[in-house]
């Protein structure tokens, strides 16, 4: 899988090849293997190319903060070019899809209900962080609710369909990713 990422500034695509439990990580013409070691809440211990790394991070809203020796980076997804793809997917056509995984702290809607672009839908919660899923631009009624408050959920899983409300709102077979850019 490519990846477009921006640290410091400087943009990069990243092509990632998984070999077992470790990845390669291809940056132009210089490929780095990356094994990961352990985790827990805030830091990542990482092997590249047989040197071990102990890194602090914390993701926000588009990307992370790592910080290694001393120093800190930001990390985020680079901003595409052309078109946005829009934030519902499918199989289930208008379907919100998890971000990553995470407790489902609060469900601020009601099957049936009317809600207008930009409102906060659910809100979960991955290493003591909030991260709202709100409702793509337009107006929408909600369809069907498919998690529960207090519910563990998976990347990529299935939370809600929604469907527009009127006829000049998006199509569903449209795509945008909820979370950091560059997910596909």
């Amino acid at each position: 899988m490519k990846r477009r990422i921006s640290l410091a500034g400087t943009e990069a695509e990243v092509e990632l090849l998984r070999e077992g439990e470790a990845w390669t990580a291809r940056v132009g013409e210089t490929s780095l293997r990356v094994e990961r070691i352990g985790e827990r809440e805030g830091e990542l211990c990482l092997r590249i190319n047989g040197r071990q790394l102990q890194l602090q991070w914390a993701p926000d809203e588009g990307g992370a903060w790592i910080c290694q020796g001393g120093r800190s980076y930001r990390v985020e997804a680079a901003r595409k070019t052309g078109p946005r793809r829009r934030e519902l997917a499918g199989p289930g056509e208008g379907a919100l899809r998890s971000p990553m995984p995470a407790l489902v702290v609060a469900i601020e809607v009601a099957e049936g209900e009317e809600v207008e672009g930009g409102r906060t839908l659910i809100v979960l919660e991955a290493m003591k962080m909030e991260t709202k899923v709100a409702a793509p631009a337009g107006s929408w009624k909600l369809r069907r609710l498919l998690v529960a408050a207090g519910q563990q959920i998976a990347r990529d899983q299935e939370l809600l369909e929604l469907e527009p409300r009127g006829p000049s709102e998006l199509r569903l077979a449209e795509r945008r990713p909820i979370g950091p850019e560059g997910d596909d």
